[in-house]
C-alpha cells in the first residue's frame, strides 16, 4: 500500500488549473488566520469551478471546524450527485448518511467496497491520506451501527497505526467505548 501525503492528482479527475491551485493554498493559509472569510472564498470558488470537486472537498474538510454542519450536509449531497465515482465525495456522503441514519446506504455508496483490502485493490494499493482516514472513519462509524464490533474495532486499530493524532481515531475509539451514540 502506497500512503500519499502530499497534494495528490486523483488520476479520474481534470487537474486544478495552476491561478486555481495558487487560490486554493492561500484560501488554506488563510483559514487559520480568518475561518469565516477563507469559507467565504472558498464557496464563491465551488459555485463558480464546480467542475473541480477538489475544491469543494477543501471546503468540506474545513466546514466541520466551525459549525456549519448544514452547509457540509448541503454540499457533501451535492458533490455525491455530480461526482458519484470520486472517493473523497463518497466518503463525505457516506458520513452525511451516517449522521442521518442512513447507514444502509454505505454499501451502495462504496460500490461494495467495504474493507480497505477492496478498496486499495480497486485504487492500486494508492490511497491519500486524507481519504484513508476518511474511509476508516466512515466505515469504523458503519459497522458500529449494524453492529459488527470486531470490524469496527479493525477500523479504530488500521487509523490509530497511519493517523494516530487523528480527530477521528479519537473519536471513533469513543464511540466504541459504547459511551456516546453516533446519531
Amino acid at each position: 500500500m502506497k500512503i500519499i501525503t502530499e497534494k495528490y492528482q486523483y488520476p479520474y479527475l481534470s487537474p486544478l488549473p495552476a491561478e486555481i491551485r495558487k487560490q486554493l493554498e492561500s484560501l488554506e493559509e488563510l483559514f487559520f488566520e480568518n475561518p469565516q472569510e477563507a469559507i467565504a472564498q472558498l464557496q464563491e470558488l465551488v459555485e463558480e469551478f464546480i467542475e473541480f470537486p477538489q475544491i469543494a472537498n477543501t471546503l468540506l474538510e474545513l466546514l466541520p471546524k466551525i459549525g456549519k454542519v448544514a452547509e457540509y450536509d448541503a454540499l457533501a449531497c451535492q458533490l455525491y450527485d455530480l461526482f458519484p465515482e470520486c472517493l473523497f465525495s463518497q466518503i463525505h456522503y457516506a458520513l452525511y448518511c451516517i449522521q442521518h441514519e442512513k447507514h444502509n446506504l454505505i454499501p451502495e455508496i462504496f460500490d461494495n467496497l467495504l474493507t480497505l483490502e477492496q478498496l486499495l485493490k480497486y485504487y492500486n494499493a494508492n490511497i491519500h491520506i486524507q481519504d484513508l482516514r476518511g474511509y476508516l472513519f466512515a466505515m469504523g462509524q458503519y459497522y458500529l451501527l449494524v453492529e459488527d464490533y470486531e470490524k469496527s474495532q479493525n477500523c479504530l486499530t488500521l487509523l490509530k497505526k497511519y493517523v494516530p493524532q487523528s480527530e477521528e481515531a479519537s473519536l471513533l475509539e469513543y464511540l466504541l467505548s459504547g459511551e456516546k451514540s453516533i446519531h
